[in-house]
């Protein structure tokens, strides 16, 4: 499910928001993340993560889980791209967050 989800977000609603003419880029919010969060470099991965507020403004709760579990997607608010040369992100880095509809 999580896999779909991002597929979709990534490339299927991009594609038909050109074709149906919208203005490009989807709804996103800068944020902090809570954690820091480890990536294996080579390979481009979204992380699910919850939006909250704290006393330095936005931030992102970073959603773990294996792909198949459906409960963390179901509690993400939106998704942070990682890179794909990057080893992870570091807590307190300031991330943008791909809000889902």
């Amino acid at each position: 499910p999580a896999s779909s989800l991002v597929v979709f977000l990534t490339v299927v609603a991009p594609c038909l928001d050109h074709l149906l003419g919208a203005l490009p880029g989807g709804r996103s919010v800068l944020a902090r993340l809570t954690r820091p969060v480890r990536s294996a470099p080579g390979r481009e991965e979204y992380l699910k993560v919850r939006l909250g507020r704290d006393e330095s403004g936005e931030v992102a709760e970073p959603l773990f889980g294996q792909s198949g579990n459906v409960w963390p997607l179901a509690r993400a608010h939106g998704l942070v791209r990682v890179p794909v040369g990057s080893e992870g992100l570091a807590a307190g880095e300031l991330v943008e967050v791909m809000v889902m509809p």
